[in-house]
C-alpha cells in the first residue's frame, strides 16, 4: 500500500436504474482522489441501463483514461452476489460500493482515505444526504429525514457508534461503507439477505473494528418508489433476528474491537441496551415451544360438590414442580370424593388437565402490568385471595407457593373457621420470603394462634424452617403412581441426557452444559450423545437472557445439533422425554425435593444429582444414583462419563431408585397421609 495514496476500488452494481446510473458514474469517475479502480457490473438489467453505461463511458473517454475500470454484464444473480463478485475482483487497499441509484460527493473518497489514515480506521462511513428522484434534496419534513436526524441525535447520547448501530442502521446503505481489504477478508462476503446485507456486514465488522463516522454528508441517498428504505429501516423480523444471532455469537468471547457493545467491555450498559432492544428474541429460534392456550378468567365446574370443599393456591399453572404437585394433589382429592378448587396467579398447560377432571380454576391477575414486585402487588394479591376464599366458603385451604403467604397468613386470621395448610417447597430461610417487621409480626401471631399448619416438601427444608421456630411435618408428595416405566430400556448404552426444571439459573443448566461441552471436547462420551434441557415458564421474557447465554454457548462450541432447548411441553411430551432419555441429571444449586427428580426415579432411570438439600434424601451415591458437588461442572462431567461408561451399573442403581420411590414417594404411599393431615376419612368416596 502506498503510504499517501492507497488504491481504492469502487464496485458499482447496476440493476434497472436507467434514470439514475449516469449521475452515479459521474460521481465515481470525477472523484478528486486520483488512485481509483472502478468496477461496473450490470446484474441483468431489463431496461436501458447497459446501453446508457456504454454510451456514457464512450462520451467520457478522456477522464476514463486516468482510471482503472472494468465493465461486466451478467445474468441476474442478486445484489449480494454482484457486490461480492466485484469485491473479489478488486485490487484496492480500500474497498467501497456505490449503488447505481445513488451518487457520491466528489470529495468523498479523498476525505474517507484521509480519515482512515489519520485514525487507522478499517471501516468508515459518512453522514447521508437524502435526495428525490430528480437528485434534489428531499424535503426536510420527509419521514426519512425525521428518522435519520433523530437517530443521529440519539447517537450523541450513547457511548459509541456501535451502540447506535445495534439500534439503527445509520450507515443507511451498502454504498456508504468504506473498508480495508484486510477487514473484508476477515469479515467475509455479504450474505444472501434481501433487505439487510449491508447491516449484517456492518454488525459482523463491529466485532472486529470500531466504525468511524465522517460528519460531512458525503453520500447522496435517493428516495424513490423502487427502493426498499422503509423496509430497511424497519427491518423485517427474520433478517434482523439473523443479524442479532450472529452478533451475539461473535461477541460471546471478548471480540477484537474493545469498544464493541458486549458484556465483556460494557457489563452494565450492554445489559441494559440488550434488554431494551430485546436482542435475545433473535435466539428464540433454538427454543422449541408449543402455542400458549387462551384462558378464561373463571372455569366453571359441571359437577355438583360431593364432599368437603378444599381450595388450593398456586403461583401459576405451568408444568413446573410446585404447580404440578398441587394439580396432582387436587386430582387425588377429587378421586377421594372431595371438591377441590384451584386459585392461581397465572395460567398454563395444567388448566387443561384440571378442566378434564372438572376441577374449577380461578385466575387472579395483577392489573398494573408496569408495576414491579412490590408491597402494592402483594397487598393486591392478598386481598384477591381473601375475597376468593370468602366467596367459595372452603373449609380448608392449601397453599404451595411463596406468593401465597400474604393471603395465607391474613386469611387465617380473617377466617378463623377455615383451616390453612402451607406446603413449603422453598429451601431457604423464611426471612427470605416473609420480609419486613409487619410480616414477621404477622407470622409470629399466626404461629402462636396455631392458625396455619406447615408442611415441608423434604426433611432438609423442614430443618431449615424449624431453626427460626416454624414447626411442621415433612410431607412427601409426587402424585406419580408406581409402576410408571413407559419403556423398557435396553440398558446396554447411555446416550441421551435429560434435565428438566424451571427456566432459571438455580436449576444448574449452565453447569450441565459446561460439563457436556467439556466431555465432547475431551472425546469422553460417544459422538451420538445428546443433551435436552427443558425449562418451564409461561413467559419467555422471564427466562430469555439466561437461555440466550446457554444457546450462545452451544453455538460457540459448535454443538447446537447435539443440544435441544425445549419450552412449554405438554404432559404427553413430558412422558416421551423421560421415555426416550437414558440418563437424568439434576444439576440444581437449590432444591427442596424436585418433582422432576422423583419422576425420573419412578421410571428407573440412571440419575445424577447435585448434593443439595432434598436431592440427597432421595439419591444415595452409587446406591440409587450418583452425586456430585453443586456448582462443579468438572465433577459433574466425571459422573456423566462414569455413568455412560458403566451402563449396567447405572441402570442397576436406577432400579434401586425406583424401589425407593415406590416405598416413599409414590402416590399410593402418600395419599392416605394426605387425607390424615386434612383430617378426612380415607374412605370418603
Amino acid at each position: 500500500m502506498a503510504i499517501n495514496k492507497p488504491l481504492v476500488s469502487i464496485v458499482i452494481p447496476i440493476y434497472n436504474h436507467e434514470a439514475y446510473v449516469e449521475e452515479a458514474l459521474y460521481s465515481a469517475f470525477y472523484q478528486t482522489y486520483e488512485n481509483l479502480e472502478i468496477i461496473l457490473i450490470d446484474d441483468g438489467s431489463k431496461d436501458r441501463s447497459v446501453e446508457i453505461v456504454q454510451t456514457w463511458l464512450n462520451r467520457n473517454s478522456v477522464k476514463i483514461e486516468n482510471r482503472q475500470f472494468t465493465f461486466i454484464s451478467q445474468t441476474n444473480q442478486g445484489a449480494h452476489n454482484t457486490i461480492n463478485k466485484g469485491l473479489h475482483l478488486a485490487k484496492g487497499d480500500f474497498l467501497t460500493v456505490l449503488n447505481s441509484d445513488d451518487f457520491y460527493h466528489l470529495r468523498r473518497i479523498e476525505l474517507l482515505v484521509k480519515k482512515a489514515q489519520q485514525e487507522q480506521g478499517e471501516l468508515i462511513f459518512s453522514r447521508v444526504h437524502a435526495v428525490d428522484e430528480t437528485g434534489k434534496s428531499a424535503p426536510r419534513g420527509n419521514w426519512w429525514w425525521i428518522w435519520y436526524e433523530r437517530a443521529m441525535l440519539q447517537l450523541a447520547l450513547l457511548p459509541t457508534v456501535g451502540f447506535k448501530l445495534l439500534q439503527d442502521n445509520i450507515t443507511v446503505s451498502t454504498g456508504n461503507l468504506f473498508f480495508s481489504r484486510h477487514l473484508f477478508q476477515e469479515v467475509g462476503d455479504f450474505k444472501d439477505l434481501k433487505l439487510a446485507h449491508d447491516y449484517d456486514f456492518v454488525m459482523r465488522a463491529l466485532a472486529i473494528t470500531e466504525p468511524l463516522l465522517v460528519t460531512q454528508e458525503l453520500y447522496f441517498y435517493r428516495l424513490h418508489s423502487d427502493n426498499t428504505v422503509p423496509k430497511v429501516i424497519h427491518l423485517i423480523e427474520q433478517e434482523l433476528c439473523e443479524i442479532y444471532r450472529s452478533y451475539l455469537s461473535l461477541t460471546y468471547h471478548p471480540p477484537k474491537n474493545r469498544l464493541a457493545p458486549c458484556q465483556h467491555y460494557w457489563p452494565v450498559t450492554f445489559s441494559m441496551h440488550r434488554q431494551r432492544l430485546a436482542l435475545d428474541r433473535s435466539l428464540s429460534v433454538y427454543l422449541e415451544q408449543r402455542p400458549k392456550k387462551v384462558s378464561e378468567e373463571v372455569f366453571s365446574n359441571s359437577d355438583s360438590p360431593k364432599g368437603p370443599t378444599i381450595t388450593l393456591i398456586s403461583h401459576d399453572l405451568s408444568l413446573s414442580g410446585g404447580p404440578k404437585l398441587l394439580c396432582d394433589m387436587a386430582i387425588a382429592l377429587k378421586e377421594k370424593g372431595c371438591s377441590p378448587k384451584v386459585l392461581a396467579f397465572g395460567d398454563g398447560p395444567l388448566q387443561e388437565l384440571l378442566n378434564k377432571h372438572n376441577i374449577p380454576v380461578r385466575l387472579v391477575s395483577f392489573p398494573f402490568a408496569n408495576v414491579p414486585q412490590s408491597k402494592l402487588k402483594k397487598g393486591w394479591l392478598a386481598l384477591k385471595i381473601a375475597f376468593a376464599l370468602w366467596k367459595d366458603h372452603s373449609k380448608q385451604v392449601i397453599g404451595n407457593t411463596s406468593l401465597a403467604w400474604p393471603g395465607m397468613l391474613i386469611g387465617s386470621l380473617a377466617f378463623p373457621k377455615k383451616q390453612f395448610y402451607w406446603y413449603i417447597h422453598e429451601s431457604c430461610r423464611p426471612e427470605a420470603i416473609i420480609k419486613g417487621q409487619f410480616a414477621s409480626r404477622l407470622l409470629q401471631k399466626v404461629i402462636k394462634a396455631n392458625k396455619v399448619h406447615f408442611w415441608f416438601g423434604s426433611q432438609a427444608t423442614k430443618q431449615i424452617w424449624e431453626k427460626p421456630g416454624i414447626k411442621g411435618e415433612t410431607a412427601y408428595w409426587s402424585g406419580i403412581q408406581s409402576g410408571n416405566v413407559l419403556k423398557e430400556k435396553e440398558k446396554q448404552q447411555i446416550h441421551n441426557i435429560l434435565s428438566i426444571g424451571a427456566g432459571e439459573p438455580r436449576k444448574g443448566f449452565h453447569y450441565l452444559l459446561d460439563a457436556f461441552i467439556h466431555l465432547i471436547n475431551e472425546k469422553q462420551i460417544p459422538d451420538q450423545a445428546t443433551l435436552t434441557l427443558v425449562g418451564f415458564n409461561n413467559h419467555l421474557a422471564d427466562m430469555q437472557t439466561f437461555y440466550s447465554d446457554l444457546i450462545l454457548k452451544a453455538l460457540h462450541a459448535g454443538i447446537k445439533d447435539r443440544v435441544r432447548f425445549l419450552l412449554k411441553v405438554d404432559l404427553n411430551q413430558l412422558d416421551e422425554l423421560y421415555d426416550n432419555c437414558d440418563l437424568y441429571v439434576q444439576a440444581s444449586t437449590m432444591e427442596c425435593l424436585p418433582l422432576s427428580l422423583l419422576q425420573a426415579m419412578s421410571k428407573g432411570l440412571p440419575i445424577i444429582t447435585s448434593d443439595v438439600y432434598g436431592c440427597t434424601e432421595a439419591i444415595e451415591h452409587r446406591i440409587s444414583g450418583y452425586i456430585f458437588p453443586s456448582r462443579n461442572p468438572k465433577k459433574l462431567a466425571e459422573q456423566i462419563a462414569y455413568a455412560m461408561a458403566h451402563p449396567q451399573e447405572s441402570y442397576s442403581v436406577g432400579l434401586n431408585a425406583k424401589k425407593k420411590f415406590e416405598r416413599l414417594y409414590a402416590k399410593e404411599a402418600n395419599v392416605s397421609e394426605l387425607m390424615r393431615r386434612l383430617k378426612l376419612n380415607n374412605d370418603l368416596t
